[in-house]
């Protein structure tokens, strides 16, 4: 084989190898989630509110509005978004809260009321029902 034919080979050999290290490139990155942790402390006219413990309002008139003073604090690792449901409240009584915010970030806190209405229309009894408050990581 001629000598310039084999330089010629030679420079198109390493051109091409040139050209394709430079159409290839790679990276290693590294990744982690975390899993937020919901966690909140509520706080009902002063009292620290546990899981299963019941609220008494106690000896309400009908058409009375009892307010507590209500604090949810987050101690968890991710900002909540809060809301409250009903299970078997009373026909025509509300449970209602006012807060200052219903989103909460890590450590912070709302405060606000939770204001019980009892119908005008009750009857003597004793009335039960559940609330849950929820706070979903967002």
């Amino acid at each position: 084989m001629n000598k310039k034919v084999f330089a010629a080979i030679l420079i198109i050999a390493a051109l091409i190898g040139a050209a394709a290290a430079a159409l290839y490139n790679e990276y290693t990155i590294h990744q982690q989630a975390t899993i937020g942790e919901v966690s909140l402390t509520i706080t009902i006219n002063g009292v620290l509110w546990e899981e299963g413990q019941t609220i008494d309002w106690g000896t309400p008139e009908p058409g009375d509005i009892i307010p507590y003073t209500l604090v949810i604090e987050n101690t968890g690792t991710c900002t909540v978004a809060l809301s409250m449901t009903h299970t078997n409240l009373p026909t025509d009584w509300d449970l209602s809260w006012t807060l200052d915010t219903e989103t909460i970030a890590i450590s912070d806190s709302a405060t606000g009321t939770l204001t019980l209405t009892v119908s005008a229309t009750a009857t003597s009894g004793t009335y039960n029902w559940d609330t849950t408050i929820r706070g979903d990581e967002i």
